[in-house]
């Protein structure tokens, strides 16, 4: 910003001299030297600006950034300690460790209740050795029911305690075959009624983990993405600082091609001002003068090539410099859905193109031979006209 305000100053200056001599007569110091200093003191003001500075403020933003994640990090910690406290105390967490122990220890305990149950009721239903269950509808078998009662687990312990009460109630010596065969359907029944309704919620469970499953892997591909962002961003910001270093170049350059268009425009004023000064205190003629004018014209013109093409092969290093850096921000996106294998080579692929490159001397050497081509036109053209003078005098 402090140049782009010392650009618009010198120019603004250049502009308004002029006015500043017809109305100041004691500004008429202000010759040709007067300009070179004028220039110097700017450039003065550039090399502190840019050097000082810029180096002062960028060497701040980065000790401020690299504090930034050690105190995020601290704060994140105070976060958890507080939630930590609040939902697990001591006598909670005690609670807890004595609750999980008395789980373990009773495992072994229920798996013998359990057997045990399962015996008592196989012996219920050996009491009636020939009795048919399948002559009574739904048509099962007493076969079939201590299947179903043998592949019941802890979880289903209840249910065993209700079969073993429900036959712990049953005379079976006075009762009738047909209220015998009710007790058996009733069993069965519930065995039935347990397994259709723990079928249904192991099939919404399963729907329930599958959509659950289904979030989580859209979240993580959206991580993986973020992932290969942040893998990216680092040599993303170099691309961007190489911009910023271009792109002040190419200001630097431009405004140096517009203070010298400045320049050539007050000399060119200047020197018309002055010409009975110099044919009276320097005895020149009108074709020294003209000799001298065309000279300098074509030194200021080789000085405003020089600028122009070094801004042109900036903006062309920053052009180039902005696209490689949009490119890697866009790559993350372009790969997301890829094999962690193709990613593996599309990045190895990606190495020769942006790095290891030849560096690319064609526009420095076009600059050179142009800027020497101008200075060889310069000199012929100095040359000419000193010929000329001569031949013109000697007539």
């Amino acid at each position: 910003m402090v140049n782009y305000i010392l650009f618009g100053l010198v120019i603004v200056f250049f502009l308004i001299s002029g006015k500043l001599f017809s109305i100041f007569p004691r500004l008429e110091w202000l010759d040709m030297s007067g300009w070179a200093l004028v220039l110097s003191i700017i450039n003065i003001f550039f090399l502190i600006d840019i050097i000082f500075l810029n180096s002062f403020f960028i060497k701040k933003a980065r000790s401020f950034k690299k504090t930034i994640p050690s105190q995020l990090n601290k704060i994140i910690d105070k976060i958890k300690t507080i939630i930590y406290k609040n939902l697990f105390n001591d006598k909670d967490q005690n609670g807890k460790f004595y609750n999980e122990n008395f789980s373990k220890n009773n495992n072994s305990d229920k798996i013998n209740e359990m057997d045990q149950l399962k015996k008592s009721i196989n012996i219920h239903f050996d009491k009636k050795p020939n009795f048919l269950l399948e002559n009574y509808n739904p048509f099962i078998t007493i076969s079939s029911l201590k299947n179903s009662v043998e592949k019941l687990t802890l979880n289903e312990f209840y249910l065993l305690e209700t079969i073993k009460k429900t036959l712990d109630g049953v005379d079976y010596d006075l009762i009738t075959k047909n209220d015998l065969a009710h007790h058996y359907i009733e069993i069965s029944k519930l065995l039935t009624n347990y397994e259709s309704i723990r079928d249904n919620y192991e099939r919404g469970m399963k729907q329930f983990y599958s959509d659950i499953n289904k979030e989580m892997n859209t979240e993580i591909k959206k991580f993986r993405r973020l992932n290969e962002v942040l893998k990216n961003s680092k040599t993303s910001h170099v691309y961007l600082q190489a911009e910023r270093q271009y792109s002040m170049a190419f200001y630097i350059y431009s405004g140096l091609g517009i203070i010298t268009i400045a320049g050539i425009m007050k000399f060119s004023l200047f020197i018309i001002e002055q010409k009975s000064y110099l044919k009276t205190n320097y005895s020149i003629d009108n074709y020294d003068y003209w000799a001298l004018k065309i000279t300098s014209i074509f030194i200021f013109i080789t000085l405003i090539t020089f600028f122009i093409k070094q801004a042109v092969h900036y903006q062309k290093k920053k052009d180039q410099a902005e696209r490689t850096r949009l490119e890697l921000d866009a790559l993350p996106t372009y790969i997301f859905d890829f094999e962690d294998a193709d990613i593996k080579s599309i990045r190895k692929e990606l190495i020769p193109k942006y790095f290891g490159n030849n560096n690319d001397n064609s526009t420095l050497n076009e600059i050179g031979n142009i800027v020497t081509e101008q200075l060889k036109t310069s000199s012929d053209v100095a040359k000419s006209s000193a010929e000329i003078i001569k031949a013109l005098k000697i007539k």
